[in-house]
């Protein structure tokens, strides 16, 4: 088979390392302080990083929906992250280029065209999946995947997530173009396989290629550095909503998640259940109030961070297309746009009221179930909207002189996701600040983005 490589979008990685600065580290470890006490277990990883009492990475987790999958958010926390408590390594990455477009920061992900695409986006996919959200499987042999270092550093050692199956074929494991080692997928019945793969210090390029003409699937893999610091893991996939994790196997994703081991995990979920018109919020609370406890199952040790949705708007179908953005309105709906909003929506709507742009009625109410919930669990919620000054914030983000989104009026572009990763890694830092009483230096962020 002709090898046609996919590449993905050229990597931000030299933009997201500008302008950062270390903080100072305490002499001594912090023994006390507890201003956010559901955030302890991860602000006492910090604190051992920064006090020298501990080598091994610190893990931080992130599930979401395309504002994750992008890794523009989670990319420049993690680089944010990375310069003040050092860099372990990329992390835990979805198998290959899972969707088009895909640019993880860090790293350039590439394929060959043989390979297929599993996505538990839908029930009815053919599972189990992990975290990952996605599976890649190649029936011939000569397929290749391959992940390369954007750095000089490049990574110490590296590790594959098998989805081992009946008949499974093998796979030979290459660093910097000179084989490591061949890994089988066969096994008598379907079941998730941790490879930790031996590679020599400093490699740059990690390739696996499949040997045989039988199902050979992939469900992730991960790279990292052999020093103290952070991986962040962004594990999101488009269109998700929280139920998604119900299309995840629980024994696959309880065992990855032991395997990780995170001291924080963050839950970006809410837009797309934000924008679903036909949402029952008396359901979507109880599914939420679930799935928050089952990862706090799934990860007892770990702190828990919810990230609300960020602000979104949208325009009725039919209305007039308008050349120049900055000549569409936004505002918020009336109650009695609420009470009739259906049929305000509807195609044939003949009003002006709903060709102005608007947030859909239910994103409030997701954020207020996601936020309630937190509390009641003791997670601490971080709601996104209010970076970008609330309602209709997202069409002054689209509009501004230098935009912060685009013009779908749901996604940012990468100053807009930088500037609200530097929020919130600038509200994490006080808060680890204020747990330590005074003792930790508040580091500085300085960022590429444009002022609001």
């Amino acid at each position: 088979m002709t090898a046609v490589w996919r590449r993905a979008w050229p990597a931000i990685a030299a933009v997201l390392v500008l302008g950062f600065l270390t903080g100072c580290q305490p002499s001594t470890p912090i023994q006390t302080g507890s201003a956010d006490g559901n955030l302890d277990p991860f602000f006492r990883a910090l604190n051992a990083l920064e006090t020298g009492q501990r080598q091994d990475p610190v893990v931080v987790l992130q599930i979401g929906d395309s504002h994750t999958a992008g890794d523009r958010f989670s990319g420049r926390l993690r680089a944010q992250l990375q310069a003040r408590f050092g860099d372990a390594g990329r992390g835990y990455l979805q198998p290959g280029v899972p969707f088009a477009f895909y640019n993880p920061a860090g790293v350039l992900a590439e394929q060959t065209e043989g390979w297929q695409v599993a996505n538990s986006l839908s029930a009815s996919a053919p599972g189990p999946f992990g975290l990952s959200g996605y599976r890649q499987t190649a029936f011939d042999a000569g397929e290749v995947m391959t992940l390369t270092s954007d750095t000089l550093a490049g990574f110490d050692r590296a590790w594959l997530q098998i989805a081992a199956q009946p008949g499974g074929g093998r796979l030979l494991v290459s660093a910097d173009g000179q084989p490591v080692v061949e890994v089988g997928t066969a096994s008598a019945r379907s079941e998730a396989r941790l490879v930790r793969l031996t590679i020599p210090e400093g490699t740059r390029s990690l390739q696996v290629e499949t040997l045989d003409n039988a199902p050979t699937s992939l469900a992730g893999w991960g790279v990292g550095r052999n020093q103290p610091g952070i991986e962040l893991d962004a594990m999101g996939v488009g269109g998700a909503t929280v139920g998604i994790i119900d299309n995840w196997g629980p024994d696959r994703v309880a065992a990855e998640i032991a395997d990780r081991d995170p001291s924080l995990i963050i839950l970006a979920f809410g837009t797309n259940e934000g924008f679903d018109d036909t949402l029952d919020l008396g359901a979507y609370a109880q599914r939420w109030r679930a799935r928050l406890a089952q990862i706090r199952r799934w990860a007892p040790e770990a702190a828990i961070v919810v990230v609300g949705p960020p602000d979104g708007n949208r325009r009725a179908r039919g209305c007039p297309t308008l050349d120049d953005p900055a000549l569409a309105m936004c505002a918020p709906l009336t109650p009695i746009e609420v009470e009739t909003y259906a049929d305000l929506l509807a195609d044939d709507a003949d009003g002006p009221d709903l060709c102005r742009w608007h947030p859909p009625p239910s994103l409030a109410e997701v954020r207020a179930i996601q936020q309630r919930e937190a509390a009641a669990q003791g997670v601490w919620f971080w709601d996104w909207s209010s970076v970008m000054g609330g309602a209709c914030g997202m069409h002054e983000w689209v509009v501004a002189a230098t935009p912060l989104a685009y013009g779908d009026h749901v996604h940012m572009r990468d100053d807009g996701y930088v500037l609200s990763a530097d929020r919130f890694y600038a509200d994490l830092m006080n808060r680890y600040r204020a747990w330590s009483g005074g003792a930790v230096a508040l580091a500085p962020v300085t960022g590429t983005h444009p002022p609001l």
